[in-house]
């Protein structure tokens, strides 16, 4: 039974080693990102609203850190980006537009990355198989020295 723990705990650190390894190298689909680098590329263009990633954006950016934009979602145009380049580095901002023309700013360049490198369950998931895997294993070499030092003596 204690052999089978072992090389469960194995199979499941490797697991765990496999999906971080995955997430690392871009194998798992993350539309946070993707949506965070079609918005960076576009430059000053406006992306309306029946857009499904704008959709998303909103709902998971704008709505979640600023309720109060919902009540307005009909009275809206679309996501407006507008960004200068200073040398090689690309600086923006992203804004809301109105119906009437106004705008309101949601987030910089650099807020809406931050935001898109959050979307990590996978590499959690995988972090986590890794260091019950360890710990498992760990336990059990533990149990058996100590099963061992106590037969001795």
């Amino acid at each position: 039974m204690r052999r089978f723990f072992k090389y469960l705990s194995i199979f499941v650190a490797a697991a765990g080693l496999i999906i971080t390894f995955a997430d690392l190298k871009g194998w798992f689909p993350k539309p946070r990102q993707k949506l965070a680098i079609k918005i960076i590329s576009l430059g000053k263009e406006t992306l309306p609203l029946d857009a499904p990633s704008v959709n998303m954006f909103l709902e998971e950016f704008l709505f979640s850190k600023s309720p109060k934009y919902r009540k307005y979602v009909n009275q809206l145009n679309g996501i407006v980006i507008e960004d200068i380049m200073i040398g090689a580095a690309r600086l923006g901002t992203v804004y809301i537009e109105h119906q009437t023309g106004r705008r309101h700013k949601v987030c910089s360049f650099q807020d809406l990355k931050e935001w898109a490198a959050s979307d990590n369950l996978i590499r959690w998931i995988g972090w986590s198989l890794l260091l019950v895997g360890t710990l498992v294993g760990w336990g059990l070499d533990i149990l058996k020295r100590r099963k061992e030092t106590d037969s001795v003596s």
